[in-house]
């Protein structure tokens, strides 16, 4: 196989790659849009987004050493080489997928950030109000200042 179809045959395997990879990032947008979240699901899918993160790693540098091979010192871009191996159409569906993926890493990101606020600030209310219980250990009603009606008030 010469360097043109070897380039070409592994963009086509990375791009499907990429592919697997959005539908996975589609799946975590879907999982972290549910109230509450499905904790069981969200676990499953960081696997699999871990999984084919890993795998997209060992493909891109798989990449660059056939775009290196491919390039021969000539400094032409990724696009260009690309072009230059007839698999420009194949460089640009690619390219336009990756950004994809990073789009919705990224908003995924968000997601996760706002639920954890959300979360994190649940809990420090829960704390600071944690020693103001209405109730005793021994489940009687106790007073607790600034908690009652205001004085003369109805």
């Amino acid at each position: 196989m010469n360097d043109a179809a070897a380039y070409a045959d592994h963009l086509a395997r990375q791009d499907a790659a990429v592919q697997a990879f959005v539908d996975v990032l589609l799946r975590e947008r879907d999982v972290l849009a549910t109230h509450p979240v499905a904790h069981a699901a969200l676990a499953e899918v960081t696997e699999a987004k871990a999984q084919h993160a890993e795998a997209l790693e060992v493909l891109e540098r798989e990449r660059r050493a056939l775009a290196d091979a491919a390039r021969a010192g000539s400094g032409a871009t990724d696009a260009e080489l690309a072009q230059t191996l007839g698999c420009g159409e194949l460089w640009a569906r690619f390219s336009a997928r990756i950004a994809q993926a990073r789009n919705q890493n990224a908003i995924n990101g968000v997601a996760i950030d706002t639920r954890l606020s959300h979360t994190e600030a649940r809990l420090n209310f829960l704390r600071r109000n944690a020693s103001t219980s209405l109730y005793a250990a021994d489940g009687q009603h106790r007073s607790v200042p600034g908690t009652g009606r205001l004085r003369g008030g109805a």
